[in-house]
């Protein structure tokens, strides 16, 4: 029988308290690898997990949990830094932080497509940190969101497009770019959007302090302070599992149904580790946020 473990955490809100429970998703014991799952999607009852340096892509079954196919794509390049991927149809977006780019897969054809980018400011620091580490298709197909990391001004920076499809080729048209206030110890990892695009949910992390914030959009208002937003503390809940083999790096966030995915990078490195021995010692968290998104 398998076991389930379930955590009861806090909704922090300017309205009040809600309690929460977090599950954990025990992955295919074949991903004990240092992979660095960097970001990941759930469609038609499959979770797609992307490494942030290897160029592959999993598709994990949603209820098993066991891998179903894997898939690697030699066109992302070598130098490639994969932290955010999105799922739209039968296309795969995914934010490459090593040179700000985006890149969207036909998974017909396999085909790698780099997608031209406006209005991004500034580049990484020399180690290529602080730059794209999210991405989000509307549900509508409509719009674009990618979250840029942190500015000069300990800002994360989320750009909002219009996407288009013509001649089977995606085109971006800059929107407007919303800002983020944040402290010198946190970041944002990560970022997803509601159905009806009034809110931004976004992942944030700091050592030993994990949070899903919301933003919720107000007309002409380009700039939030990440004191003053609504926040799921998941903090409990990580550190719990960190104790037990987990990774705690938690970079990735999607959501499914009325609940939030969230999962971490087990892995600090590059190069060469990819098929590193099964028996790695830290393993890939996989956390469920259960009916994050239902009102009451």
């Amino acid at each position: 029988m398998k076991k389930i473990i379930v955590i009861t955490t806090m909704l922090l809100s300017g309205i009040g308290l809600r309690a929460q429970d977090i599950q954990l998703h025990v992955l295919d014991s074949i991903l004990n690898k240092p992979y660095e799952f960097s970001a990941l999607d759930i469609r038609n009852d499959t979770i797609f997990l992307v490494t942030e340096n290897c160029n592959t892509i999993f598709y994990v079954n949603q209820k098993t949990k066991k891998v179903i196919q894997k898939d690697y794509y030699q066109d992302l390049g070598e130098d490639s830094d994969l932290e955010g991927i999105s799922i739209y149809k039968h296309y795969i977006f995914l934010a490459d932080e090593h040179d700000n780019s985006i890149k969207y897969i036909d998974m017909n054809t396999k085909t790698v497509t780099n997608l031209l980018l406006s209005h991004v400011n500034e580049v990484q620091n020399k180690n290529h940190d602080f730059g794209l580490e999210g991405i989000c298709v509307s549900k509508t197909g409509e719009q674009l969101y990618i979250l840029k990391e942190l500015n000069k001004k300990f800002e994360s920076e989320i750009y909002c497009y219009n996407l288009i499809l013509a001649d089977n080729h995606f085109f971006l048209a800059y929107d407007k770019t919303i800002t983020v206030q944040l402290d010198r110890q946190h970041r944002y990892t990560d970022l997803q959007v509601s159905e009806d695009g009034k809110k931004i949910y976004l992942l944030r992390s700091k050592i030993g302090n994990y949070n899903i914030d919301t933003v919720t959009l107000q007309d002409n208002k380009l700039s939030y302070n990440f004191v003053n937003l609504p926040t799921i503390d998941i903090t409990k809940a990580v550190d719990t599992y960190k104790k037990l083999g987990y990774s705690s790096n938690m970079e990735g966030l999607t959501i499914n149904g009325n609940s939030f995915f969230v999962i971490s990078d087990n892995f600090s490195g590059r190069n060469n580790h990819c098929d590193d021995p099964v028996n790695f010692k830290s393993k890939t968290l996989l956390l469920e946020v259960k009916d994050a998104l239902t009102t009451k």
